[in-house]
């Protein structure tokens, strides 16, 4: 329990500790879980509640009327649209409230931004499954990768003490999910654009592309380069390798993390999953 304020001013001395307990990551672990399980029901409950209001709303002021200035179809021709189009256009219009209305030119109007609304349109549990999969995945990926450079590099290589560091580096996760439950709690506002992902274009005509980016912008905040800069740390202390070289076995596992992350956008899954949780 003592990482979880050592890894903030103390790192070295959290992972010199490590090194020497390597049941230290159990705790942790638990924690960083327990958080990332928290954080997926409430928000995934909150994005459906307010998406079910949203599109009520709209129902109930007509559809026909803001149909015309999303789809372009005249007024006395509105209510021969076909059901599916209105049910469409009304989802598009929810997401328009739910996120300001703020439309950037090219891009569909309320159309959610990638790995903006996770879960909305998948079951919770199926989001926390596989959040859970990348998670146990991630920290395997890294001890292994981690193993074998720290070898590779003529370092020492210790399997228990990289994975201990390991999950200790991803203790910034578990602070962005408090955060991120704290900032919902005392607000009642969702954070729709996770990291950068605003910057990437949105909406039904972006190609497979423009999805991959949202997803990797999405994970570019202050907690994700904390855990790049932690990572390192621990490599050059468990690993005992000098700085560059645990700079890029950093490099290298983060590059493989992210392709891990990206499986399900690039499958085509309307899922989106920050790194490590």
């Amino acid at each position: 329990m003592a990482a979880l304020i050592d890894i903030i001013d103390r790192p070295k001395q959290a992972y010199k500790q490590a090194a020497e307990r390597k049941n230290a990551w159990v705790w942790p672990a638990v924690l960083i879980i327990i958080s990332m399980v928290v954080s997926a029901l409430v928000m995934s409950s909150a994005q459906s509640s307010m998406l079910s209001t949203m599109q009520s709303r709209f129902l109930a002021q007509g559809i026909p009327s803001t149909t015309a200035r999303t789809t372009g179809v005249p007024a006395d021709q509105q209510g021969a649209a076909p059901a599916g189009q209105q049910g469409a256009t009304t989802g598009t219009q929810a997401g328009a409230a739910i996120t300001g209305g703020n439309v950037r030119p090219g891009t569909t109007p309320g159309a959610f931004p990638q790995g903006a609304v996770a879960g909305t349109s998948s079951s919770p549990l199926l989001t926390i499954g596989l959040k859970l999969a990348v998670l146990v995945v991630s920290w395997l990926l890294i001890a292994g990768l981690g193993y074998l450079l720290v070898r590779l590099l003529r370092g020492k290589p210790d399997f228990g003490a990289i994975f201990t560091a390991g999950v200790l580096a991803t203790i910034p996760f578990f602070y962005r999910n408090l955060t991120q439950l704290i900032y919902y709690l005392s607000t009642k506002r969702i954070i729709l654009s996770q990291g950068l992902s605003f910057l990437a274009p949105t909406g039904p005509g972006v190609a497979a592309g423009g999805s991959v980016l949202s997803s990797l912008l999405a994970n570019i905040d202050p907690f994700a380069i904390w855990f790049y800069v932690l990572l390192g740390i621990g490599l050059h202390q468990v690993g005992q390798v000098k700085g560059w070289k645990a700079a890029l076995s950093t490099i290298i596992i983060i590059a493989a993390l992210n392709v891990v992350r990206l499986l399900p956008t690039m499958l085509g899954l309307s899922i989106s999953i920050p790194i490590l949780g």
